[in-house]
Order: structure tokens, then sequence, then C-alpha cells
């Protein structure tokens, strides 16, 4: 049966399918933007694909924290058998890493910046797995720590903070709040 619906998609649509098999869990249009675009998909073309698939019952769309896509066991295990025989699936598994990853640094660097609760919501939402997911849970535990050490190791910015008469560690916490939004 699976067999047959796979053969009824369009060949970006069978790719597509193959590639979202790399997703352990729930997606976004930005997460299969960043890893399934390219080699055989035009990156304008992946905003349309995912509710091709959805109109096809390949795809499950729902809302998260925006909307999101996810595919049932079954159908993800059908499409990574596919990946396998398509030899893409080294190549895809390293961009699935490499972009939770990004997402997990860009946390980290704008930990003090405006939009870091939704930067972290948006990176608990990412369900990962294997080796990306034990790299991302890591940079999760560095965030967490980065929250309570990085004020503590940076010595200039703790010892001004601390030391300094009050009008001044306002200008040092005015400027630790003027980072670059994400």
């Amino acid at each position: 049966m699976i067999d047959w619906s796979y053969e009824l998609c369009a060949p970006a649509e069978r790719l597509l399918w193959r590639r979202l098999s790399v997703f352990s869990g729930g997606f976004t249009l930005e997460a299969v933007e960043g890893v399934c675009a390219g080699d055989g998909i035009a990156r304008p073309e992946v905003a349309d694909l995912p509710d091709r698939l959805v109109a096809q019952s390949v795809v499950l769309a729902y809302e998260a924290e925006g909307r999101r896509y996810r595919l049932l066991e079954s159908i993800r295990q059908y499409g990574r058998e596919r990946l396998a025989e398509s030899g893409e699936e080294r190549s895809l598994e390293v961009r699935h890493q490499d972009f939770f990853l990004a997402l997990a640094e860009r946390v980290d660097r704008h930990w003090f910046c405006s939009g870091r609760v939704e930067n972290l919501a948006r990176l608990r939402a990412e369900p990962v797995a294997g080796q990306c997911g034990r790299q991302v849970r890591t940079s999760r535990w560095m965030i967490w720590a980065s929250a309570w050490m990085r004020p503590l190791s940076t010595s200039h910015w703790w010892t001004a903070a601390v030391t300094s008469p009050p009008a001044a560690s306002t200008r040092w916490a005015k400027s630790a709040a003027s980072c670059p939004p994400v």
C-alpha cells in the first residue's frame, strides 16, 4: 500500500519524502528548507512540497508553536529505506545534524539578547535523534550552563557589574541587553 502511494507521487515529492525520513519527529518548513533543499529540489520549490505531501496523506500537518509537520513512523521508515537505496542517507544525516547544531549555536550566541526565550522554545521543540541528538543535547546543556556561568566566567563583566557603583552596573546591564536580535 505504501509502495502505491510512493509511486503516485511526482519525482520531487518522492525525493522530499525520502529526505524527510531523517526527521525523527516533527519539523518546521525552515528545517525542511535547511535540510532537504538542493540536489534536485530547488529552494523555492521546497515551500510547496510539504503541503502537497499533506494533501496526499503522506505528511501530517499540525499546530504547535507554529505550523509543524511529521511523518507517521511507518511512512518514515519506508522513506528511510528509499533514502538508503538512493545513496543519500549519510549526506542527509550530515545536513540534518548541521542544521540543528547551527540552531543550538545560534541560541547560545544570542543567549543574553532579545528572542532567547523563543529560540530556546524552538530548540526544545525539535525532536532529534542519534548522533545529532547527542550533540544538540550537549549544546542545550552548554546553553543552560552558559546562562549561569557566562557572567561568572567573563571576569571583566562580572567584576564590573559587582564592584561598580549602581549607575555603572546599570550601564553594564544595558550593554549586555543591547545585543543584536536573533
